[in-house]
């Protein structure tokens, strides 16, 4: 729907992909949502539930929990930092997601270099 009547709570992280679409980690609503620049807004990851919800499977079915920053890499891939899963997700471009990096003290920051290595990522 119109990105002007969507309600997010607890706005953290942006990211711009090669498209110039806004992604928004929208913590209080456990989901990372989407302004495209028609205005429109929808939801790329996430269903709403606080928990893990597990690999491989569609983002927008799965639960997540508070996914803070956002980044994409060099392949135009959407990572956020799942501090409350302790890991780094990845929804690849058929839209499944995956964990790239677990076994984290929750992760925060997150961005890539050119090369697509990890330039930072933050533990607090």
């Amino acid at each position: 729907g119109a990105a002007t009547l969507a309600t997010i709570r607890g706005p953290y992280g942006l990211a711009v992909d090669a498209f110039d679409n806004v992604y928004i980690s929208d913590i209080g609503n456990t989901r990372v949502r989407r302004v495209s620049a028609d205005g429109t807004i929808d939801t790329v990851a996430g269903n709403g539930f606080g928990a893990y919800g597990g690999e491989g499977l569609e983002a927008t079915a799965t639960s997540i929990t508070g996914a803070f920053n956002l980044a994409f890499d060099p392949e135009d891939r959407l990572f956020f930092s799942a501090r409350g899963e302790n890991r780094i997700r990845v929804v690849e471009k058929d839209g499944i997601l995956a964990t790239s990096l677990d076994a984290l003290n929750g992760p925060r920051a997150l961005a890539f270099d050119t090369d697509g290595n990890p330039a930072a990522v933050a533990f607090t």
